[in-house]
């Protein structure tokens, strides 16, 4: 895979949690535990070596992308 799409797979599933834990109401969870160690990119057919790559990339953003979903999940709290 090229970087874009490894780039693609990774939004996707930013996507993919924001809509199950907040849109969804399904409680948060940190970024790495919704790709359960790569293994959403396995089933979507990637490659080991494109798996690894996605979830280093994941790595570099998993701070801000779980801060969001708490924030958001915190703010939602609040308003009951």
């Amino acid at each position: 895979m090229t970087d874009t799409e490894i780039k693609i797979a990774v939004a996707e599933q930013i996507v993919n949690m924001l809509e199950n834990d907040i849109i969804n109401k399904n409680g948060g969870e940190s970024f790495l535990g919704w790709l359960g160690d790569g293994e959403v990119f396995r089933i979507n057919g990637m490659s080991e070596e494109d798996t690894l790559r996605a979830v280093n990339l994941a790595k570099s953003i998993d701070d801000e992308v779980t801060s969001i979903v708490f924030t958001l999940e915190k703010y939602d709290e609040d308003e009951d």
